[in-house]
């Protein structure tokens, strides 16, 4: 592979590494201010923090790329668009070369140190996970497993993660109503994968461990939404109708009921949106409010995508209740 040293424009010397040993500290930078020095621009980061401190940016672009990572005190995980550039990553023990392409993840443990050249521009998007919300989620797993203890892995395959994240990205841009429920959703997803999929030796016993939820926490998880179904519903509230962590939570739903909390709610608030469109008593802005949608148009949206069709053509056609 041809060397790319010639893209450090005197940062470092790229002929030479020291032996990088992995490590972490409380004085370690946060990801998003390591990562803008070493690419020379800021990550654009949603302004909110979400459960766990968890952060995600919009999918943006950086130039070329050579000199030293320092640890960090997050995991980051990317992944990639646009256009392929090679790459070179050496962290004293190991070596790799190859090609970024469009929907490769790379994923940097929090507390590790390594050197990287990257050859012309590339367009990606970040979620820097903090270590206490990985543990978090593993805890739930099992209390036997050891603490998670990731391997750097650089420009590798994973279509489920690489998606996750562009999710995230698009959220990140635009959020639309009920971004936080559908985002702590997705980041829950994250990290249950990256938990099974990319971790060292130890976490194998993660299948199959979590039952469903019982019938009667369905039945008051019903009950506790239908009487909320204006409000903007977080996971932390549903999980705590039931008595579960979050992320124990969302596991045990999906296998009881076949779908996410997300998609169950929005459900919900369509039937009971269809049933206020047919008694006629309230105007659809109305009774976009009464289901938890603030405008108009994101509840016409919403309907339109579950039911084929829009409130007032609905309403039109159904017989009054």
């Amino acid at each position: 592979m041809r060397k790319l040293s010639r893209n450090c424009g005197g940062m470092v010397n790229c002929s030479f590494l020291h032996a990088l040993k992995p490590m972490a500290s409380a004085s370690n930078p946060a990801a998003a201010e390591e990562l803008s020095r070493i690419l020379n621009t800021a990550p654009p980061l949603d302004p909110q923090a979400y459960r766990g401190d968890v952060r995600l940016t919009t999918r943006f672009s950086h130039g070329a790329v050579c000199g030293q990572v320092l640890p960090m005190n997050e995991h980051v995980v990317m992944t990639y668009y646009g256009a392929s550039q090679l790459y070179t990553w050496r962290d004293g023990r190991r070596h790799s070369n190859g090609v970024k392409r469009p929907g490769m993840l790379t994923l940097i443990p929090r507390g590790h140190e390594a050197h990287w050249e990257v050859a012309g521009n590339v367009e990606v998007s970040h979620v820097y996970l903090s270590d206490a919300q990985l543990q978090s989620c593993a805890a739930t797993l099992g209390s036997d497993l050891p603490d998670l203890q990731f391997e750097d892995r650089i420009s590798f395959d994973d279509p489920v993660a690489s998606r996750l994240i562009q999710v995230l990205a698009q959220e990140a841009e635009n959020p639309l109503e009920h971004s936080r429920l559908f985002a702590d959703q997705a980041i829950e997803l994250l990290c249950l994968h990256l938990v099974r999929s990319h971790v060292a030796a130890g976490m194998r016993a993660v299948r199959d461990m979590l039952p469903g939820l019982q019938p009667w926490q369905l039945r008051r998880l019903r009950d506790y939404v239908h009487e909320r179904l204006d409000q903007d519903l977080q996971l932390d509230e549903l999980a705590a109708v039931v008595g579960l962590s979050r992320f124990h939570f969302c596991v045990a739903f999906k296998r009881a009921a076949g779908q996410s909390p997300y998609a169950w709610i929005v459900h919900l608030r369509m039937e009971k949106a269809r049933e206020l469109l047919a008694v006629r008593r309230l105007s659809i802005c109305q009774v976009a409010l009464e289901v938890g949608y603030q405008t108009p148009s994101a509840f016409a949206s919403a309907f339109r995508r579950t039911q084929g069709m829009t409130p007032s053509a609905f309403r039109a056609v159904v017989r009054p209740a």
